[in-house]
């Protein structure tokens, strides 16, 4: 399957945006997809939805960062602040 890259700030970051591209995903795909975001992206995500047990924990060695929605959630430093991909 194709990877779906696609930028969720404007002058802040929409997590809105974000949920409603993960749903379209799942249901054209029919699985939950891997998502990849900088750490920036990743930390003002977790600023905005809180910590969980099993959420996002913010970035680690081994590039995984916790889960969002119960996706697992993957530090990649080359793409921009903003920038999810889903794979």
């Amino acid at each position: 399957m194709k990877p779906d890259r696609f930028t969720i700030s404007t002058s802040q970051l929409d997590f809105m945006k974000l949920n409603e591209k993960i749903r379209t995903y799942e249901f054209e795909n029919g699985y939950k997809p891997y998502l990849f975001m900088n750490k920036d992206t990743i930390d003002e995500l977790t600023n905005i939805v809180g910590l969980f047990p099993d959420g996002l924990m913010g970035t680690q060695s081994n590039g995984l960062c916790g889960t969002y929605c119960a996706m697992k959630t993957f530090c990649d430093n080359t793409m921009q602040f903003g920038e999810v991909e889903m794979r």
